[in-house]
């Protein structure tokens, strides 16, 4: 599984988004902190992994939360590195005995929340390999 994922190799790249996502998770439940450098590079795939939008009682349609495959990797990442997720913008996360997370919660509702996210992880980790 994480030769498949390190060497980006494309019958990972073909399987379902949702299958690719268990998969990073699974490097994160299991996975040591080296092998979290092979997940790294899944930052910028943008494949939906789930979408989910709800109707409140009044009939009114919420904003539907979209699940990409780089959601799922970044909240792997910064669980592991032992910052909070929803520091991050990831509302709702649920933990996932054997999963990590649940991946119905993890995702955003707009791609501003994703892009502020993805840059914060990028200047934290900007600033950990400079010290």
């Amino acid at each position: 599984l994480l030769g498949l994922i390190a060497a980006d190799d494309p019958p990972f790249e073909r399987l379902h988004p949702r299958y690719r996502a268990t998969a990073v998770l699974v490097v994160g439940k299991l996975g040591t902190r080296q092998d979290l450098t092979a997940i790294e590079p899944l930052l910028d795939d943008s494949a939906v992994c789930y979408s989910r939008s709800s109707i409140d009682r009044d009939g009114h349609r919420s904003v539907p939360t979209v699940v990409q495959l780089r959601d799922v990797v970044l909240a792997v990442l910064i669980e592991r590195t032992g910052e909070d997720p929803a520091e991050y913008g990831f509302q709702g996360l649920k933990q996932d005995e054997q999963w990590m997370f649940k991946l119905p919660t993890l995702g955003f509702e707009t791609d501003a929340q994703r892009t502020a996210a993805l840059e914060r992880w990028q200047q934290s980790a900007d600033s950990s390999d400079g010290s």
